[in-house]
């Protein structure tokens, strides 16, 4: 455990929980173990600063990260494998539940294709038929 305080000004700052998280491999257990903080004062610190509790801002961390590795051309089974999910399956399913669609929808082959058909901009999804 680091020896920070607990009121340190960079633990306000979300982008060192982010290199933390980096550093742990994208594993919770890990980035609980690295941090500075005891687990109820993560879960306090989290909760003030950031509106979520440790495991739900890191989810949303990983699947953010997520999105912008599926924009940048790598494949679903990359992103797992890089992003330490427990399987494809329950990726595909978290990842569909924040942004609306699968995985899939995001690679930019893909979004290169839905760009091009006729009526559909790409930017917003397709109308609904009747």
């Amino acid at each position: 455990m680091n020896a920070r305080p607990v009121d340190s000004p960079d633990l306000f700052d979300e982008r060192v929980w982010e290199k933390l998280a980096v550093d742990a491999r994208y594993d919770f257990q890990t980035f609980m173990a690295l941090s500075p903080l005891m687990p109820r004062q993560m879960q306090r610190h989290f909760r003030k600063h950031f509106g979520c509790n440790p495991e739900e801002w890191f989810r949303r961390f990983k699947l953010r990260t997520a999105h912008c590795l599926l924009l940048r051309g790598y494949s679903t089974k990359a992103v797992v494998g890089e992003l330490n999910f427990r399987t494809r399956n329950y990726f595909c399913r978290e990842f569909k539940k924040v942004y609306g669609n699968s995985p899939k929808h995001f690679h930019p082959a893909r979004a290169a294709m839905s760009r091009d058909k006729p009526g559909h901009s790409g930017t917003e999804p397709p109308s609904q038929v009747s």
